[in-house]
């Protein structure tokens, strides 16, 4: 009895594990549908994972930039803000006529004690886009359209 446990266990966590991937497709195609006014029925959803390399955290102030032990901790402190999202999707809805691009991530609520998912509406097209105040790279920003239409439709 006990050699069939170790398989339903390994399963239950590969459900979980599914599950936890399309949490920005599910929030986005939610958002999308109230946005729009659209059947969620008939909501289409593509997303990418982003990593560090796809934000530019900017370029710090001259004076800084000059010091190299203001630098340091200057870098370490735009990745520890960019270390604070987790999951990082990018999530093209569409349907009705319409589409949406948003950042989706997970964030861990210390105070609380529970992982939030979030999805923000994000314009691609716009050189200041950003995961809020964290900026994309020129890089990622050019290469997500085309990284978006290659990814397969996800189920929310």
């Amino acid at each position: 009895m006990t050699k069939f446990r170790w398989p339903l266990l390994t399963l239950a966590i590969a459900e979980i594990g599914c599950s936890m991937h399309n949490y920005g497709s599910s929030i986005a195609v939610d958002r999308f549908s109230q946005s729009q006014t659209c059947p969620k029925d008939r909501v289409a959803a593509r997303q990418v994972a982003l990593s560090l390399a796809d934000f530019a955290p900017g370029v710090p102030p001259a004076a800084i930039a000059g010091d190299p032990g203001r630098l340091a901790l200057w870098s370490k402190n735009a990745n520890a803000d960019l270390a604070h999202y987790h999951d990082i999707t990018m999530v093209e809805a569409s349907g009705c006529g319409a589409h949406q691009t948003f950042f989706c991530w997970r964030e861990n609520w210390r105070t609380m004690g529970d992982w939030q998912s979030t999805c923000d509406p994000v314009d691609l097209n716009n050189t200041r886009a950003a995961l809020e105040a964290i900026p994309l790279s020129d890089a990622a920003r050019a290469s997500l359209p085309n990284r978006l239409a290659a990814s397969p439709v996800v189920a929310p």
